[in-house]
């Protein structure tokens, strides 16, 4: 092989995905491609990891969490430097660890002592989850002015998407939100008021097509990505202006190609979202998505391009810092 790594090739050998020979090979003895690749995977723990956390359950394959310490504290490590490029829990972990000893991370404990690291570490969400509890606003009223409406269910849909955000994937939202751990799921009881009022209006009409939609949405946010699909199938085309139920399935087939490792469910989404951009070039959830998308698709010179446009037109906003991030590991890749 008499060529250096493409983009794609790069995020493939970072994530540990790559099949081909000829380029394995070439690893083998490339150290420009070599450091392209341990570059993306630095720079990914600093991209905001897609509904995993420490309580998330460990893989096959996760190391004991003396390891992830060892390798927070300084110590190399490149075959966990591969596994922490795949597993979002792994890499959840040791970016926690790392910004715990941060001056500038609001509301974290100082710089701990190297040698009490692992420990730290395993007992850090415990302190977390009591500190929100602690620190958390009143509950507000889980049920807006009518409630059993597409309107009133839509924005009970989007506060609980702005208050739990269980995922990368960006969904109709209340204001920017990064991801939250399980531990504070629905707290307000968001998804449950609109699960009961969707649950009123299909006992009133069982064909109510919009009541499907929504009902995927909902299905999304309870990480029921399957029924998701199955609903907003049937409901695709409720709404001939509105995007979101095209948005909402990509949604659903983003989370099955990421938890199911099918590649013909990313580029289904990305036909979906390029639609819902051809129609509504404005929309800056489908913008977000479609980049992440292709990123997850391995195709990262497209989603840089896009990465890009977004960040242009979303001034000031916990969005644009969030596809700086990717932005920025992309880069490192490209240039």
């Amino acid at each position: 092989m008499n060529r250096h790594l493409l983009p794609g090739e790069i995020i493939e050998a970072a994530t540990r995905q790559l099949s081909d020979y000829e380029v394995i090979g070439h690893l083998s003895t490339c150290e420009r491609c070599k450091a392209k690749i341990e570059q993306y995977r630095a720079t990914r723990m600093a991209v905001v990891p897609a509904g995993a956390t420490q309580a998330s359950a460990p893989g096959p394959d996760c190391p004991p969490m003396e390891r992830l310490a060892f390798y927070s504290a300084g110590h190399r490590d490149p075959e966990l430097a591969g596994h922490i490029a795949t597993c979002d829990r792994c890499a959840w972990i040791v970016r926690d660890a790392l910004e715990a000893g941060t001056e500038g991370a609001p509301k974290r404990r100082r710089k701990r002592n190297s040698l009490l690291l692992p420990g730290m570490v395993a007992g850090l969400v415990i302190v977390s989850a009591g500190a929100f509890l602690l620190l958390r606003p009143p509950a507000k009223s889980a049920e807006p002015k009518g409630v059993d409406t597409n309107e009133g269910i839509t924005e009970m849909l989007a506060r609980a998407y702005s208050e739990i955000r269980p995922f990368e994937y960006r969904l109709d939202d209340a204001g920017y939100i990064a991801i939250h751990p399980p531990a504070s799921n629905d707290r307000n009881g968001f998804v449950i008021g609109a699960a009961a009022a969707l649950g009123r209006r299909q006992h009133a009409d069982p064909n109510d097509l919009a009541a499907i939609a929504l009902r995927g949405r909902a299905a999304l946010l309870l990480d029921d990505y399957q029924q998701a699909i199955t609903l907003l199938t049937r409901a695709l085309d409720v709404w001939p202006d509105d995007p979101t139920p095209r948005r909402d399935l990509a949604g659903a087939l983003f989370m099955r190609g990421q938890k199911e490792s099918r590649p013909e469910d990313f580029e289904q989404a990305i036909l979906l979202l390029r639609k819902v951009l051809e129609q509504h070039p404005a929309d800056r959830i489908a913008s977000f998505d479609l980049a992440l998308t292709y990123e997850k698709a391995f195709r990262a010179a497209e989603a840089a391009q896009q990465w890009r446009g977004f960040v242009g037109d979303s001034p000031g906003s916990g969005w644009r810092v969030e596809g700086n991030r990717h932005l920025a590991a992309l880069e490192k890749i490209i240039r």
